[in-house]
């Protein structure tokens, strides 16, 4: 595609999500887009390909209800290798410091069959932000499988509208199919937010876990830089 043509399209997707989002405030309807762009794409401690990756998304949300459609283009081949979609609902009547969210992916990677999971997460906001997610599907294997994954996150503000995020996670799964699959990982993302509607960062993420397909000295690292736009 033609610079010229990027550009006319840019413009009209910036003035489009501007109108929207005049509408959508008044309606109550949240939403963002925006993609990373990676060095490796890793899911579940397992290498899915090597080289840069690009992942847009974008989703749309209204008093709870979410619609997710999440993207990786794998420029080594030059094809989008996977889409994914995510109908997720938060419940809205609990505590501020408790969250409870339940949902649906529907996987869909080129050249395989499409799996799917279900999923719950409980998370508290104390002095960190604390979650477990249970999935269940077939994600795992033909003959299906729980995996778990526990996460913390605590935001430290480094300068107005700078903040490190480091997280860590913790997950399993609960099957052998063929192999048990365990890891945890740290990420350090540094995040600039220009404004409400618009955030950057950078993220580095070393996962560590036991020896297995697609990782076989049981370490492995992914990275890059992101942006979103958020109604």
């Amino acid at each position: 595609m033609k610079p010229l043509r990027i550009l006319v399209l840019v413009v009209i997707l910036i003035l489009s999500i501007s109108t929207i989002k005049v509408y959508a405030e008044e309606a109550g309807v949240t939403g963002s887009i925006g993609t990373a762009v990676f060095y490796n794409y890793v899911w579940r401690g397992m290498l899915q390909h090597s080289g840069t990756a690009i992942q847009p998304d974008v989703n749309i949300g209204y008093s709870g209800l979410l619609l997710d459609v999440w993207s990786d283009f794998r420029t080594v081949s030059n094809v989008w290798h996977e889409t994914d979609f995510t109908l997720s609902y938060s419940i809205q009547t609990l505590p501020e410091f408790l969250y409870i969210t339940l949902g649906a992916i529907a996987y869909t990677v080129t050249g395989l069959n499409e799996v799917y999971d279900g999923y719950v997460t409980i998370g508290f906001k104390t002095f960190a932000d604390i979650s477990l997610t249970g999935y269940a599907g077939n994600s795992e294997g033909n003959n299906g499988s729980v995996f778990t994954i526990l996460h913390v996150l605590h935001s430290f503000e480094l300068a107005k509208d700078f903040t490190f995020d480091p997280c860590l996670a913790f997950a399993t799964n609960y099957v052998k199919i063929p192999y048990r699959n365990y890891y945890g990982e740290i990420a350090v993302p540094l995040n600039y937010t220009f404004s409400k509607h618009l955030t950057v960062g950078a993220t580095y993420v070393l996962d560590v876990g036991n020896k297995m397909v697609n990782r076989t000295d049981g370490v492995i690292s992914y990275g890059g830089a992101y942006i979103t736009a958020n109604l």
